[in-house]
């Protein structure tokens, strides 16, 4: 087993009576009928957990788990909170929050490409490796967390969006297109719109037209996006505190 894996395993154990750890590291077997509470826990994290019966997590002191004088010196459990402070809901609730707003989200992006005259409309958020993410699609075939394939098959597009995160203004780009991976491509131009949280930029709307006689008429158009980004602002926040929030946040003593 890896050395990591085997340590993370064995804490789980300590803290809910499976193992007991002595002051010298020494480990032996804990006392029977440790399952059950364990059980009991991990079935709440998963379907029961509510704002007003939030999910428990070990608390942390300078980095490290702060003992429990009242559970033989494991560490001490309490409730939890998620990346935003709130209390920490169960995961099927998190989901279930999830489908709603990305139905929503869905439903507005179908709405700015019926309205605008675009051919598509993505929400697009930014991983920690500088690569981005659909977040949404107006169409079928794509997945949230999936990588943004247009960069791949158009590099010049991932700078498009990336100038767009960085200066925190709308931009539209040039022309992309042409034969790619033995696939001949219309040519598209793209408005990229960025959706902001106190100032910061947290996702991209991403418009794509394919060009035709019209392109300008379409950009001037697309400048009245701003008023549906309003909702669309909402529900991608939302949509992004849902993804932080799925990670516990360590508590503090």
């Amino acid at each position: 087993m890896d050395e990591e894996l085997f340590e993370r395993s064995l804490e789980k154990l300590w803290i809910h009576g499976g193992a007991l750890i002595d002051a010298d590291g020494n480990v032996a077997m804990g006392a029977a009928g440790w399952q059950r509470p364990y059980l009991a826990q991990r079935d709440h994290l998963r379907d029961g957990a509510t704002d007003t019966n939030p999910a428990r997590a070990v608390v942390f002191a300078a980095g490290v788990p702060a003992p429990d004088p009242q559970n033989q010196g494991r560490p001490r459990m309490d409730v939890a909170s998620d990346r935003f402070n709130r209390p920490l809901r169960s995961l099927a609730a998190y989901n279930s929050e999830w489908d709603a707003l990305h139905d929503q989200l869905l439903a507005t992006l179908k709405r700015i490409t019926s309205e605008f005259d675009v051919d598509n409309a993505v929400v697009l958020r930014r991983g920690s490796d500088g690569r981005y993410m659909y977040v949404a699609i107006d169409h079928d075939g794509f997945d949230p967390g999936d990588r943004a394939h247009i960069h791949d098959l158009f590099p010049a597009t991932f700078k498009a969006t990336d100038d767009t995160w960085q200066a925190g203004e709308m931009m539209h780009s040039r022309l992309f297109g042409g034969r790619v991976e033995g696939e001949n491509y219309a040519q598209f131009v793209q408005i990229n719109t960025p959706l902001k949280v106190d100032d910061d930029v947290v996702a991209i709307l991403m418009l794509n037209k394919f060009a035709d006689p019209v392109a300008a008429a379409v950009r001037m158009k697309t400048m009245r996006v701003t008023a549906l980004s309003v909702g669309l602002f909402t529900i991608g926040l939302a949509l992004f505190a849902l993804l932080s929030a799925r990670m516990m946040r360590p508590l503090k003593a």
